[in-house]
């Protein structure tokens, strides 16, 4: 495949499968579910750039991949943790059927919405993505302390600074691009650009001192701002890198 091709089933499929001559991707419900997309429009026009046909069967299965992505929500409400049914007939089938009461929730606010058991966020997120319906989360959440950070000695290329751009815009997102493209630069510049504490999350500890040279090569922060959070060391500090293996 074109790199052209590459990077759009990098957003919109999964690779299987590879030789010398092919390649094979597939497209499951996480892939739908994880596109960078805004819409399903978009996410559409990304594929027809590489797929000579899209299957009305397809185009099908896609968007109700798609649809089921937009069912749910988690929101704050006076300090609590509301979770939001697109409609009635969702929320019955769905949440009222497979989330327990106490467990999961602790009463019913409407016919559409539930108050969510406290500390109970990641039981409800993860019960319902196994049903087939991830939850979109905007809670509220509590901001970090201020971080006076810079970037140093590195200028974000345009592409980068879009993505950055859009990240804080919408207070969220996933980077994704080729090796090199240079998707830890930007993450840098959207740290720079929050100037607040951050948790660094990596698969593995040497990742972690990877990240750690990184940082101190690209930005303002020192060391000594810097923590690790693995294995024997827990240093909480205003930069936190830490592992989930």
């Amino acid at each position: 495949p074109t790199q052209t091709t590459r990077e759009v089933l990098s957003r919109t499929a999964h690779l299987e499968d590879m030789n010398e001559d092919s390649a094979v991707y597939n497209i499951s419900q996480e892939d739908v579910w994880n596109a960078t997309n805004e819409t399903f429009e978009q996410y559409i026009n990304d594929l027809e750039k590489v797929v000579d046909e899209l299957t009305p069967r397809l185009q099908s299965r896609l968007k109700s991949d798609w649809r089921r992505a937009e069912m749910f929500e988690l929101k704050t409400d006076e300090g609590d943790t509301i979770l939001v049914a697109e409609d009635e007939e969702t929320f019955d089938d769905v949440a009222r059927r497979k989330l327990e009461h106490h467990t999961h929730y602790t009463s019913f606010v409407n016919d559409e919405s539930l108050r969510v058991t406290n500390g109970a966020e990641a039981k409800v997120k993860r019960k319902l993505y196994q049903e087939g319906y991830p939850v979109k989360d905007r809670r509220a959440l509590k901001e970090g302390s201020n971080l006076d950070i810079s970037m140093e000695g590195i200028s974000l290329r345009d592409y980068q600074s879009e993505w950055v751009e859009r990240f804080v815009e919408q207070g969220s997102g996933t980077f994704v691009g080729p090796a090199g493209s240079g998707k830890t630069v930007a993450s840098l510049g959207v740290i720079s650009e929050l100037s607040s504490e951050t948790l660094i999350i990596v698969p593995k500890q040497e990742l972690a001192q990877q990240w750690e040279d990184e940082i101190v090569d690209k930005t303002s922060v020192t060391r000594h701002q810097i923590g690790q959070y693995h294995g024997n060391e827990k240093n909480v500090r205003p930069i936190t890198i830490a592992t989930y293996d």
